[in-house]
This record gives C-alpha cells, structure tokens and sequence, in this order.
C-alpha cells in the first residue's frame, strides 16, 4: 500500500513516476527515490495519515537552513501535508576540500541559529510535533526537551 499510496499523491501533484525505490529505515513517511518519466530524479515522501504538518515544517527547516546558515540543501519542489518532494541532492565527494567545506557550513548554521531569534529549545521540541506519540517520546528523550 505504501509505494501505491506514494504514487497516487505524486500523480496528484502532477509528476509521472516511471520507477520507484522505496527508502529503507524511514519510520514515519513513506519515502522513496523516484525515476520519472523524463529521467528527473526526486526524493518523496509521504505520510499513511494526513493531516499533520510535519512536511511543511520540515520545508521551513531546509529553507532556514540554507537562508540562515548557508547549508546546501535539496531543491523543495512541493510540501503539503500530504506529500514532500525534494531534487535528488548529489552525493559527497570524498576529498578533503569537501570536509572543510561541510565543516565551515555546519559551523555558520549554528551560529546562524543563535541569530535567528528562536529558541533552541523551543525548535528541538517542535520538532515532534506531529509525530506518532512513541516517535514523540523518543524526539524528546534525545533532544531534551523531556
């Protein structure tokens, strides 16, 4: 049900799949790696039960991310409550001008959270928000906001 489920909304959403990986791991969303008809790549998800605002809320989070702290992140081609599609980010390059680099952007991202004027803690615990209550639970054990 979960592949069907995530073409239905792809369809939906205007993108014609042509193969669909599904994402291994994943234990909230339904996510896969999808070939389409023209030979784009994107990266979806999708969510069994509508009606949480999980998808949009991470799109804010990539957005923040790159606005505030210059962090290379996907393309967010659509976010709806029901679906979250994302341009297939190329992987790493294993060479040590990569490393620098990934380390000067984590290093602005954090300063940049700082000047955002949101709480860190306020953030981390938002995002559980939406979650399945034993995901919920786990987010806040790990992040701290117990």
């Amino acid at each position: 049900m979960g592949t069907n489920l995530l073409v239905q909304r792809l369809h939906a959403a205007g993108f014609t799949p042509d193969s669909v990986v599904v994402a291994a791991g994943g234990v909230v969303a339904i996510a896969a790696l999808v070939t389409l008809d023209d030979g784009r790549r994107i990266f979806a998800k999708t969510l069994a039960e509508p009606g949480s605002d999980l998808f949009p809320v991470e799109a804010e989070g990539l957005r923040a991310l790159t606005e505030l702290g210059g962090a290379t992140t996907p393309e967010i081609l659509v976010s709806t409550p029901e679906l979250l599609v994302l341009d297939v980010v190329c992987p790493r390059r294993d060479e040590e001008h990569f490393w620098e680099q990934a380390g000067r952007m984590l290093a602005r991202v954090h300063t940049a959270s700082r000047r955002s004027g949101r709480s860190s803690r306020r953030s981390r615990a938002d995002s559980a928000r939406g979650c399945p209550p034993r995901i919920a639970t786990l987010w806040s054990t790990v992040s701290g906001t117990a």
